[in-house]
């Protein structure tokens, strides 16, 4: 089962079934303490063998801070839950030059020690997040697995002449190298990375 927010769910549709036996159940109206409450009923009467929280910072509060989340993984530890969690990015860098940020950056960490700590397992989407969490969180290092984010773009073969063409519509020369990137220009996007990575197979 997946368990979801019902802010994308179509207007009549509480549920939707796959063939593979995935259901998507669009029952948490928020990620407030009644969100919480309700998400623990299900797990308490489903009696799950595994619990997988896609973790990503905005999608349960602000600044990626959330107190019921926080109290509800506590909860689970206790209660032995086989938690694991995946996380899609890491936000918030501490950045000495904006200090408002600074207080919601470290508040950021304390989230991520919590879900660390109440997790058996821990999915990293990039293997330098992987890398920066065996280092802050040395002590839960062998928790920590890289398992890259699939992409559902369809991938397309395109003759030299198309590409040409394409290259010519963009105004991109041959001899020109193109860096293809998806998403908005966050720090936790790693696109300063991406460059790097780009001038290295360059040069």
């Amino acid at each position: 089962d997946i368990i979801t927010s019902t802010l994308h769910k179509d207007k009549n549709q509480d549920i939707t079934k796959f063939d593979n036996n995935i259901n998507i159940n669009y029952c948490i109206n928020n990620w407030k303490l009644s969100g919480f409450k309700k998400l623990n009923s299900i797990i308490n009467n489903k009696l799950y063998d595994f619990i997988n929280i896609q973790y990503m910072p905005h999608f349960y509060g602000y600044k990626g801070v959330n107190l019921n989340l926080l109290l509800f993984l506590i909860y689970w530890r206790i209660k032995n839950k086989n938690i694991s969690v995946f996380f899609h990015e890491i936000s918030l860098p501490i950045n000495l030059k904006n200090i408002t940020q600074i207080p919601f950056a470290l508040l950021n960490r304390l989230t991520y020690f919590v879900l660390i700590f109440a997790s058996k397992k821990i999915g990293v989407s990039a293997s330098k997040w992987t890398r920066s969490l065996k280092r802050y969180f040395f002590w839960f290092k062998n928790k920590f697995v890289t398992i890259p984010v699939f992409s559902n773009l369809e991938k397309k073969t395109l003759s030299c002449d198309e590409k040409i063409k394409i290259r010519y519509s963009l105004g991109i020369s041959e001899s020109e190298a193109v860096l293809f990137f998806l998403g908005y220009l966050h720090p936790s996007k790693l696109f300063n990375f991406a460059l790097d990575a780009l001038n290295y197979l360059i040069e």
